[in-house]
């Protein structure tokens, strides 16, 4: 039982020793958000409203960075600590970006963990 408790364990915590049941921070979301490219498909995954989706876009019109970026702490706000790493992988991958998701899983944005 130990061991298989220890395997679980194992299973939330990515390469770099990440807890990926942690909630994210504002840094790690300004740095995924440079990433996206498609943000609308992954705000509706995520759960945002239209009528949220909508105002974003209208509040940083012509700041498409900023749009993302928002985008995700609007999630983050709406989640609370349910807002985690796992969490936004999961929606990630709803939303097909599949790769994005790895490189988080795999470390690649671990500056922005800390």
């Amino acid at each position: 039982m130990e061991r298989q408790t220890q395997r679980m364990e194992c299973q939330s915590i990515v390469s770099n020793n990440i807890d990926l049941e942690e909630e994210v921070n504002h840094t790690f979301l300004r740095d995924v958000s440079e990433e996206i490219a498609q943000w609308e498909g992954l705000a509706s995954r995520l759960g945002l409203s239209n009528a949220k989706i909508h105002n974003i876009k209208e509040d940083y019109r012509g700041n498409n960075s900023e749009i993302k970026y928002q985008m995700l702490v609007s999630w983050k706000q709406k989640n609370g600590k349910n807002a985690t790493y796992r969490a936004l992988i999961e929606g990630l991958k709803k939303a097909g970006l599949e790769d994005l998701a790895n490189e988080i899983q795999d470390g690649k944005y671990t500056d922005g963990l800390r």
